[in-house]
């Protein structure tokens, strides 16, 4: 008899253990996981292998290498209960080698503390928001096949406490000729994990309630647990399904395997009219447990005009229980072609390679090599968009004279050129 209960209770345990626990809100930073930009999210998510613009930097980076140019995007949606999500990237296309900058944030608002004694409010406001700043390079390896990676320092924020981490994306994205098929495959998210701390954890106890005679004010801090990132893998197809002067319909389908949540797929397709009006349609959590979203359908204008080409991004997501999420994107790409050139000196030629990674990053600069002593002459034109690959270009100056051990004397000059746009002139000794 005893024998029997035995093996009940091993049947019962093998029975239970084949059923897997869910493993949803198991993980920090969730929000990174949400799909960015208008388009991407009319179609479902699926981005690993048809991003070809500037949100590419948050799901497959390898994408931004289809770029031809330099491209600066803004995504915004009202999220749930009043908080707001946002996005912006610019990526700097220089031929094989292509940059980007990135961030994402997911506002909560901020609302009046109140306590037991002050229901109306304290008069002191707390917030809490999430958010990743990124920085991205890829390159195309072949004609065919690029990679790319993406440096990420994510923080979440709320009240007193918060949390920080560092993480990283890798992607891959290979082009065929049949269909213009494209095989993308992704790794999001792979970092250290994230604690909260901060001044809210410190308090005063008395360890010993006791005796009355000690110290009943021992300070002591609350200590949390460490939650790890939403780490993702996922292997991505597009195609175009037809292609012609007027119409060009493709199809996308990613398989996502998350480690807060089952496996799953993203199903999404767009029809461009014109290369002027888009339409698209997509599903986001088919065969997901435990999901709230479902279809989305979005419109997309672009225009092109005096060397740039402009574009509008709207889109609408089921979200069930929690209603309708509109989102919104603009993004402006620029065609001015791109200059750059260095000549080495001295025993630092292997710089080379450093400056070669920021080859032609920034519109409208030139490096010139003059005749004496060796020197860089950065001249630059600054439109409106361009500080931020201004400030990549400088970072890769400066990067290049410590490198070589070197002070810099770096001049700048201000005037105006004939169209009233700032000009700004540097001159760096090495």
């Amino acid at each position: 008899m005893k024998n029997r209960y035995q093996i009940l209770i091993i049947c019962l345990c093998l029975v239970i253990s084949a059923y897997p626990q869910s493993k949803v809100g198991t993980t920090a930073a969730s929000f990174l996981n949400i799909p960015s930009g208008a388009r991407i999210t009319a179609l479902g998510g699926a981005s690993a292998a048809i991003a070809d613009d500037a949100t590419a930097v948050f799901s497959n980076v390898a994408g931004i290498t289809n770029l031809q140019s330099n491209q600066v995007c803004f995504n915004s949606a009202d999220w749930f209960v009043g908080s707001s999500l946002n996005h912006f990237s610019a990526v700097l296309s220089a031929g094989s080698h292509v940059f980007g900058l990135s961030m994402k944030q997911l506002d909560y608002g901020s609302e009046m503390v109140t306590t037991v004694s002050n229901p109306e409010g304290t008069g002191e406001q707390w917030k809490a928001n999430d958010q990743v700043l990124g920085l991205s390079y890829a390159r195309l390896l072949t004609d065919r096949f690029s990679l790319g990676g993406t440096f990420k320092v994510v923080s979440q924020e709320i009240y007193h406490e918060s949390a920080s981490t560092v993480a990283l994306d890798v992607g891959l994205l290979f082009r065929s000729d049949f269909r213009n098929l494209r095989i993308g495959m992704s790794i999001n998210n792979f970092g250290l994990d994230a604690k909260l701390d901060g001044k809210d954890l410190l308090l005063a106890v008395d360890i010993d309630e006791v005796n009355a005679g000690n110290n009943d004010n021992i300070s002591a801090k609350l200590e949390t647990d460490e939650w790890p990132l939403p780490l993702l893998f996922t292997v991505g197809l597009a195609m175009d399904l037809i292609e012609t002067e007027t119409m060009h319909w493709q199809l996308a389908v990613d398989a996502l395997h998350p480690n807060n949540n089952n496996s799953y797929i993203r199903l999404g397709t767009e029809l461009g009219i014109y290369e002027l009006i888009y339409l698209r349609v997509g599903h986001s959590s088919i065969l997901k447990e435990y999901a709230e979203d479902s279809f989305s359908a979005g419109l997309g204008i672009k225009y092109s005009m005096a060397g740039m080409r402009m574009g509008f991004d709207y889109t609408v997501t089921d979200y069930g229980r929690l209603g309708m999420i509109p989102q919104f994107g603009i993004y402006l790409s620029l065609y001015r072609p791109i200059y750059l050139s260095y000549q080495p000196h001295g025993l630092f030629d292997h710089i080379d390679e450093i400056i070669e990674s920021i080859h032609q990053c920034i519109l409208a600069n030139l490096f010139k090599k003059s005749c004496g002593s060796p020197h860089w002459y950065l001249a630059s034109q600054l439109d409106m968009l361009k500080p931020i690959p201004s400030m990549l270009l400088y970072i890769g100056v400066f990067m290049n004279t410590i490198l070589k051990k070197n002070m810099p004397v770096f001049q700048t000059i201000t005037s105006l050129n004939q169209n009233s746009w700032p000009m700004l002139t540097g001159w760096m000794r090495i």
